[in-house]
């Protein structure tokens, strides 16, 4: 994985997004910043602030979700994520559980990270949702939502991934019939 790029949308689609809005704000990034020109190999995510809410369930029915849509004959994978700021008891570790510690110092955006990371195996694992995904309807990071595998704990900060800063990261489903491996991990 390799962040190609950003770009900031300044209300274009108000404070109260629809999962519409929200593709017509990856539409509008691609046409801004990347010249109309997808990437088909990308994952476009709309991270939003903490004053914008998404109206279809979030922090009631989810914390992030992913799709995709075409562009220019490309299909665009796509995710938001909101600002667990907003409901940290439904989005981030850092509230639910009072053993868990921010690693940033943010609790809102370091929930944010753990839900990234769900979202992009998701949307490379199931990325026009009809690859993989259980009997339950669960893709791969579902499986595992919420949990974390060896997490380091420290007086300032609960983590269990390093890049640069520490995260609390989301395990996700591993299968590998070759090493007879199945289950949540953080690596394979």
């Amino acid at each position: 994985m390799t962040l190609s790029g950003s770009c900031s949308d300044n209300y274009s689609q108000g404070t109260s997004l629809s999962d519409r809005g929200v593709a017509n704000v990856v539409a509008n990034a691609i046409t801004k910043c990347w010249g109309g020109r997808p990437d088909a190999n990308g994952v476009y995510f709309v991270l939003s602030s903490k004053d914008v809410k998404e109206t279809s369930g979030f922090c009631s029915q989810y914390c992030g979700w992913h799709t995709y849509g075409t562009m220019n004959g490309v299909y665009v994978k796509f995710a938001f994520i909101g600002d667990s700021a907003q409901c940290l008891s439904a989005c981030s570790m850092f509230a639910s559980n009072g053993g868990m510690k921010a690693p940033n110092g943010d609790p809102g955006a370091d929930g944010m990270a753990s839900i990234i990371a769900h979202e992009l195996d998701e949307s490379t694992g199931d990325p026009l949702l009809n690859a993989w995904y259980d009997a339950n309807g669960e893709e791969s990071a579902d499986k595992c939502a919420w949990t974390f595998g060896t997490v380091t704990q420290t007086a300032n900060a609960s983590y269990n991934v390093t890049l640069g800063l520490n995260y609390l990261i989301q395990q996700n489903w591993v299968y590998n019939p070759t090493a007879s491996l199945q289950g949540c991990a953080m690596s394979h």
